[in-house]
């Protein structure tokens, strides 16, 4: 699951999404996207359980088949 994953179709923010284990089964995830020129990130950290990421505030990052990340609609395309 750890790795660089991009929007599939990048017409909004954010653009990518980088995911680095920790320890155990946390994991921190650092969102970034191009805004008036300039790169924008916000980072936080999750618990992985069953392929899911679950956030303190209720937000999901899932792990698909084929191993991408989806965030309600949309998918991230694993790039490394």
């Amino acid at each position: 699951m750890e790795g660089t994953y991009v929007r599939e179709v990048s017409t909004k923010n954010p653009d990518s999404i980088f995911i680095t284990h920790i320890k155990e089964n946390h994991f921190q995830i650092e969102a970034r996207q191009w805004k008036n020129g300039r790169k924008k990130s916000k980072s936080t950290t999750g618990t992985l359980d069953k392929n899911n990421i679950y956030f303190e505030n209720g937000n999901v990052l899932s792990l698909t088949e084929n191993n991408n990340i989806r965030a309600g609609e949309i998918e991230y395309v694993k790039v490394y």
